[in-house]
């Protein structure tokens, strides 16, 4: 097909899937969390975050403070089992469930040890999507503050090379889910949940995050003092 439809029509995919995405959350009430994707292949960490965990070679997390429950690394892939994602940022190794099963990622100890008393975002890149497969956001509690339905994300049919189904998953946080953040849990009732290259927004304590609402009044206050600037100043040349 010509290139510009197909650009188009690969747009469409990525808006339709976002939207979905957030319609997801914001029905479990939890509007502080809001979802995006973009197609493979990754593109790696967004802008502002940083990778702490790519699971090269399946080595021990060198990341202090990082804890993983359940699930196993992996560097091949097994037919019927787990698939390595397609074409991750980093490659060489990935983490997956075993089975039917999950996975926990617990930050809070890295969170604690680098001052971190909020964190804005957190992405990863989420192989062979499908509808069995979910992505919980946890506090230190283990109560779950968002889900993300593998199902939501279209087409969600496990395929290990289609770039629709092999995406780079973000979750903006907002509100008291900023400072409440602690665990990521993957969950899969089928084998498997594949994932890579996990990252993440911080902001040190002493940071000021001002809030949207409060970047709107900002950005309204500078605007009618530039407006009565600019009103001085055409009547200083009249006058």
């Amino acid at each position: 097909m010509p290139e510009d439809f197909h650009m188009k029509e690969t747009n469409m995919r990525s808006f339709f899937a976002s939207a979905a995405l957030l319609a997801t959350v914001a029905s479990t009430a939890t509007a502080q969390v809001t979802p995006s994707s973009s197609l493979g292949p990754d593109g790696g960490a967004l802008p502002g975050q940083t990778t702490v965990l790519n699971f090269n070679n399946c080595a021990s997390p060198s990341i202090l403070g990082i804890t993983i429950t359940g699930g196993a690394c992996q560097t091949t892939s097994v037919s019927g089992q787990y698939a390595q994602p397609w074409q991750s940022s980093s490659g060489g190794g990935y983490y997956t469930t075993m089975g039917p099963s999950a996975i926990v990622i617990d930050f809070s100890t890295w969170l604690s040890n680098n001052a971190f008393n909020k964190v804005l975002s957190v992405s990863l890149y989420w192989g062979s999507i499908d509808s069995y497969q979910s992505l919980q956001v946890l506090d230190g509690s283990d109560n779950v503050l968002a889900t993300i339905m593998g199902g939501s994300i279209p087409p969600a049919n496990g395929n290990q090379v289609n770039p629709s189904s092999n995406r780079r998953a973000n979750l903006a946080f907002a509100g008291t889910t900023q400072d409440d953040f602690r665990k990521l849990k993957f969950v899969s009732s089928q084998p498997a949940f594949e994932f890579d290259d996990v990252a993440i927004e911080g902001v040190s304590r002493g940071t000021v995050v001002p809030e949207p609402a409060t970047v709107t009044l900002l950005a309204s206050a500078l605007g009618m003092l530039g407006l009565f600037g600019a009103r001085r100043k055409r009547n200083s040349t009249q006058a």
